[in-house]
């Protein structure tokens, strides 16, 4: 399939002055999915990771339920899900299945109790387990959902988001009320190239599972990057993502006056924009 892609590039300045010293460039580019992809829909692997600890108990466990309801709407019978719950014990609910299966899911998910502590890596690592039962080809994602502080194991959550990251899983970390870890949920989610959010209510559960489903299936190309080739006397310094969100991209030397900038996943109908800086040798009045 071609032309499903189409880049627009914009310099800053149109001109640079002739200089005798290094000088700054900026240069906008555009990455703007086409028609073709349209009618195009990857299949979704989904593994939600869920807090059932005793302060999840009343609001918080019956938005949880519902919203695993809708999310399971969303979800197409080709798709795959998972479902692994947790207190200090981690416990996998729904080993990974169809989708279509969702009467039976949903009958497990509603005879979850709220009891018990809290301790999250245990049931990410049982959450990743799952996704890697699945076939091959899927866009995979994690939904985990805490409202809690885990019981000191920071550090084993950090290193199983880097594991998620480098096998292009996801966290979508959602932290519900006002007693969760902030600092930790954001390195699950930074470090897995993920998203986090703060639900101050349990009705806000529900939006943001179906908004994660539906994410992933608008996705069109996943583990994306850009090659950008320079001419010489051209070396890059940074590159940001200024749009859906504004991040650091960075970059990785590919050969001579060649670098990869990541860009993780496409989505179609989603534009995605970019911002290099480069820095330009001195050179005089000319065309180049």
């Amino acid at each position: 399939m071609a032309g499903e892609i189409q880049l627009r590039q914009t310099l800053a300045r149109p001109y640079l002055p002739a200089a005798q010293t290094p000088q700054v460039a900026y240069v906008l580019i555009e990455i703007i999915p086409t028609a073709v992809t349209a009618n195009v829909q990857m299949p979704v692997n989904v593994a939600f990771v869920l807090d059932r600890s005793g302060s999840m108990r009343g609001n918080k466990i019956r938005a949880m339920k519902q919203a695993v309801a809708l999310a399971l709407d969303k979800l197409s019978d080709d798709d795959t899900v998972s479902i692994t719950i947790f207190n200090h014990e981690t416990a996998v609910l729904v080993p990974t299945t169809s989708a279509r299966d969702r009467r039976n899911i949903m009958r497990l998910v509603d005879g979850i109790r709220d009891e018990g502590g809290t301790k999250i890596s245990r049931a990410m690592y049982s959450g990743l387990t799952e996704l890697a039962r699945a076939p091959q080809g899927r866009l995979t994602r994690m939904v985990l959902l805490t409202d809690g502080e885990t019981d000191k194991d920071e550090a084993d959550c950090l290193n199983l988001a880097d594991q998620a990251g480098r096998n292009g899983v996801s966290v979508a970390a959602f932290g519900v009320g006002n007693e969760w870890n902030d600092k930790l949920l954001t390195g699950i989610a930074q470090r897995s190239n993920g998203e986090v959010e703060h639900l101050s209510r349990p009705e806000e559960i529900e939006d943001n599972f179906q908004a994660v489903v539906q994410q992933a299936q608008s996705a069109v190309f996943q583990n994306t990057s850009a090659v950008v080739r320079l001419v010489g006397g051209v070396q890059p310094r940074a590159a940001w993502q200024v749009v859906p969100l504004f991040k650091n991209l960075g970059y990785k030397p590919l050969a001579d006056r060649a670098v990869v900038v990541p860009l993780e996943q496409l989505e179609k109908d989603a534009r995605r924009v970019l911002l290099l800086e480069l820095m330009v040798e001195p050179k005089p009045a000319g065309q180049y």
